[in-house]
């Protein structure tokens, strides 16, 4: 399922948009679980202006990803796009909501690190 997603980005690229989804199908057919394919099959989908399997795809793979960001944000796009405001609104609320907490975790991660390296504070260890 890897390689047909991977082979599809690639056709994707090179603007082979039909091949890209018929490499994205076989992904999903071998793996009904890979959010990853779905994405992607959502964006060549409204590069072909496909907007309502865009939206398909899109639903499905924040059904096996519903914490992402940036597929939320595109479905709200798709909405806006669709003259559907209020289905956009959400998205767009739920992309900002998901970069913030996104942002404040990098950050909390960076000063950790930062502690742990500048002596003030030691890592945790298993058990402990």
């Amino acid at each position: 399922a890897l390689a047909h997603s991977n082979r599809g980005v690639e056709w994707a690229a090179k603007g082979d948009l039909a091949r890209a989804i018929a490499d994205y199908d076989q992904a999903i057919k071998q793996d009904p679980t890979q959010a990853a394919a779905f994405h992607n099959r959502g964006i060549a989908n409204a590069s072909k202006r496909s907007f309502d399997g865009a939206i398909a795809d899109f639903d499905e793979a924040l059904k096996l990803n519903p914490h992402d960001a940036e597929i939320r944000f595109a479905l709200g796009g798709l909405y806006e796009t669709r003259n559907r405001l209020d289905l956009a609104l959400k998205e767009y609320e739920a992309a900002g909501r998901l970069f913030a907490l996104a942002s404040y975790l990098w950050v909390a991660h960076f000063l950790c690190r930062s502690a742990v390296a500048g002596g003030r504070c030691r890592p945790a260890t298993a058990g402990t």
